[in-house]
């Protein structure tokens, strides 16, 4: 009941209304859920030195968003940017309270082709299709033409099978043909034996 009450008015809670039902709580797994609770609606509401004062270490990726918009907007730019690598780099779509952190990242010039690979890859692995070809819009460099390999052999892993689709033997090359053959070999045990045998005389797979 008391949690209910607390919640029901997170706009006017106080610090001090938070200690309370922390120290009064805090065995009480709803002592967790409203603390956190409480600190996204302060990220929201842009409070932010009161939500680092409150910060506790999570791995609520809306919450570290908040956290380092909040070190951001207080003039903590080196500190808030050298986290975001983490947040970016994974294979699912973030919360939309982490756009902003991204988009000022990106302006600085954090993002680099390899660091896209490396979450188109994740992406991709996850069958996160839609986030894929988000990534693909960042590509404008020596890896486009592999992100696009990529994602192709992804929706039609018969292309890492054809002979003579990736004559180069080279690591992103090597990255496209194992990703088909892996999505190719429960669809068309066959063929994707038969490539591989022949690809491992082309290139040098581990």
């Amino acid at each position: 009941l008391d949690y209910y009450a607390v919640r029901s008015r997170l706009a006017t809670l106080s610090d001090a209304d938070m200690r309370a039902f922390q120290q009064a709580h805090g065995d009480l797994p709803a002592a967790d859920i409203l603390h956190y609770r409480w600190l996204k609606h302060l990220g929201g509401r842009r409070e932010w030195q009161r939500l680092l004062d409150n910060f506790r270490p999570t791995s609520d990726a809306e919450l570290n968003c908040y956290r380092l918009r909040a070190l951001l907007a207080g003039g903590r730019r080196e500190e808030a940017l050298a986290g975001v690598p983490a947040l970016w780099t994974v294979g699912h779509s973030q919360p939309k309270a982490c756009d902003p952190l991204f988009e000022a990242w990106i302006d600085a010039g954090g993002l680099t082709e390899g660091r896209v690979w490396e979450r188109l890859q994740l992406a991709l692995d996850r069958g996160e299709r839609r986030l894929a070809r988000y990534l693909l819009r960042f590509f404008d460099g020596p890896l486009a033409r592999w992100a696009d390999a990529l994602y192709a052999v992804h929706l039609d892993p018969a292309q890492a099978a054809r002979s003579g689709a990736f004559p180069d033997d080279g690591r992103y090359a090597r990255v496209v043909i194992a990703h088909g053959l892996e999505r190719l070999a429960p669809r068309d045990p066959p063929a994707a034996l038969a490539a591989w045998r022949r690809l491992q005389d082309t290139h040098a797979f581990p």
